[in-house]
């Protein structure tokens, strides 16, 4: 079983994943650092290189949606990365 912390930047999901880490004695995986590993980019960088092409011009700001499949790429990226 894998667990998953999705949410919002700066919400704590590092904080929660590192403690239940440690209360469930299972390795602790950032992603945000192993995608800073693997493409030598921030995620901030990472975010707007992958955006770039979303957006669709123009300024101002956009609404996007997302499907409800999108938590399920995570275990693309899982794959991906090996971890």
């Amino acid at each position: 079983m894998n667990i998953f912390l999705i949410g919002y930047r700066c919400t704590g999901k590092s904080v929660i994943g590192r403690f239940l880490s440690n209360k469930l004695a299972w390795p602790f995986i950032d992603a945000d650092l192993k995608l800073i590993e693997e493409y030598g980019m921030t995620i901030s960088e990472i975010v707007k290189k992958l955006t770039k092409n979303l957006q669709g011009g123009g300024s101002g700001s956009k609404e996007f949606a997302i499907g409800g499949g999108t938590s399920e790429g995570v275990e693309k990226v899982v794959e991906e990365l090996n971890i």
